[in-house]
């Protein structure tokens, strides 16, 4: 502890003000989507209602994706009687831009085999520990927005959500994630057995971050950690 108090003056000086508006290191609340302008409210309204159709109400986890300009998308991890299966639904373009608001979905599912299915729970029940609000709004008007909606493992449903995470950042790596299990159905990017790996390599690097200040509340330790991200006080 005397080693921080001897550096703490160096740290605001010169390192603070480089690290207090970092970004991306945790889930942060979800924004209320119930907009007073009623043109979003329906939008809302509309895109979720094709993004979670034929989706289980009892579900492990829940990813909707919203770009600013490209088409949304969503998955589901659901239980099913032989074993954990991943659901995606697509629209076929952007629902804000379409003149036509009757947007095609696309939907595709596909069985998680054991290992993913092990890996994947363990690391949204991490990111779904660490929701914490930010200390200056990080959210601008274009972008993406990957929202998690995450059983607990004791029933309790948590929700989280990053915009557009800086390069580098465990959230960027977490969404990195996110896409390649929404693009599992079509046999595209990595195979299961390597989602996995990664999966379980980035559940290690989150559950490593959250260890850092572990006395102090969600608040102070979210200043802290910004202001001193290399430090390990104990």
């Amino acid at each position: 502890m005397k080693r921080l108090a001897t550096f703490l003056p160096f740290f605001f000086l010169f390192i603070a003000p480089q690290t207090i508006f970092a970004r991306g290191e945790h889930l942060e609340p979800t924004r209320h989507y119930d907009s007073s302008n009623h043109s979003i409210r329906a939008y809302y309204a509309k895109v979720f209602s094709l993004l979670y159709a034929g989706f289980s109400s009892t579900l492990l986890a829940r990813c909707t994706v919203l770009p600013s300009f490209s088409a949304e998308y969503a998955w589901s991890i659901e239980r099913r009687s032989d074993g954990l299966h991943l659901r995606t639904n697509a629209l076929a373009t952007n629902l804000w831009y379409a003149k036509d608001k009757n947007v095609a979905v696309v939907s595709r599912e596909v069985p998680l085999e054991p290992e993913l299915a092990e890996a994947a729970v363990a690391l949204f029940q991490a990111a779904g520990a660490e929701i914490r609000a930010p200390i200056e709004d990080g959210f601008g008007c274009d972008g993406v927005t990957w929202t998690l909606l995450i059983d607990d493992g004791n029933g309790t449903l948590r929700e989280g959500e990053t915009w557009s995470p800086p390069k580098g950042s465990l959230m960027l790596r977490l969404t990195e994630v996110c896409d390649s299990l929404f693009a599992l159905p079509e046999g595209k990017g990595p195979s299961q057995a390597e989602l996995a790996a990664t999966v379980r390599v980035l559940t290690a690097d989150i559950r490593a971050q959250a260890g850092v200040f572990p006395w102090l509340g969600n608040g102070v330790r979210g200043l802290m950690e910004r202001l001193f991200p290399k430090v390990r006080p104990y």
